[in-house]
């Protein structure tokens, strides 16, 4: 059984354009090769793109938004470094793509929540991701996701996916616990970079600037408390 089509691999049409995609994105550590050969990226591309669909590029899903090219999402989850149990929060969550990605990392044990602002990408990404077969099933709220009060520490690791000024909100640290990552692409001036921060005991620490990106600038009011 095939679990990114839900049937046998030869009745899955996009089956080696995924495998493709894979080797094409050079060598990547085997939980990550594996995840993206695990989730069909082409159920979270709109049906008129679907010949796009494991093109290394991203593709527009709705208004000012995108699914990230395959390359730089393996980057994003090459620095988060997901762990088996991890519970992770991803804000600008778009098409559940990631989700979808994450929830194979994190596993069974493991806890991934998906924030968007968009109430038409919130509805869809979660009847796609109802529809696979993952080792947990990813919950999507409305929103941004800025102001998250179920207690300090509630996750191990932050993926934000929309390109974000500072100062980064306080909230943000206080979500994820000692140790944990915050991987977001980081606007200063003119250029974005894929930034990677550790939470310290005070706050975020050991700041790690990545390769550049282009990602939909954060939009909308502040969200709601999740």
């Amino acid at each position: 059984m095939n679990a990114s089509s839900g049937g046998p691999a030869h009745a899955d049409p996009f089956a080696r354009a995924r495998s493709q995609m894979v080797r094409d994105l050079g060598p990547l550590p085997s939980d990550i090769a594996s995840a993206l050969e695990a989730v069909p990226r082409e159920r979270f591309v709109p049906p008129r793109l679907l010949a796009r669909a494991y093109e290394d590029d991203p593709l527009p899903i709705g208004p000012e938004a995108t699914i990230s090219a395959p390359g730089m999402v393996a980057v994003q989850l090459q620095s988060a470094k997901v762990f088996p149990g991890a519970r992770v929060l991803e804000l600008g969550s778009g098409s559940g793509y990631v989700l979808a990605l994450l929830a194979h990392l994190a596993g069974p044990g493991g806890t991934v929540l998906g924030v968007e602002i968009e109430p038409t990408l919130v509805e869809s990404s979660r009847e796609v991701l109802r529809s696979l077969s993952l080792p947990t099933t990813p919950r999507v709220l409305p929103g941004e996701g800025d102001e998250p009060t179920a207690g300090p520490g509630r996750f191990d690791r932050l993926l934000v996916s929309y390109a974000q000024r500072p100062p980064l909100p306080p909230a943000w640290a206080a979500a994820v616990v000692a140790g944990g990552r915050l991987v977001l692409p980081l606007t200063e001036g003119r250029e974005t970079f894929l930034t990677t921060f550790t939470r310290g005991t005070a706050g975020w620490e050991d700041r790690r600037r990545g390769v550049p990106c282009l990602f939909v600038a954060r939009k909308g009011p502040p969200p709601r408390r999740i």
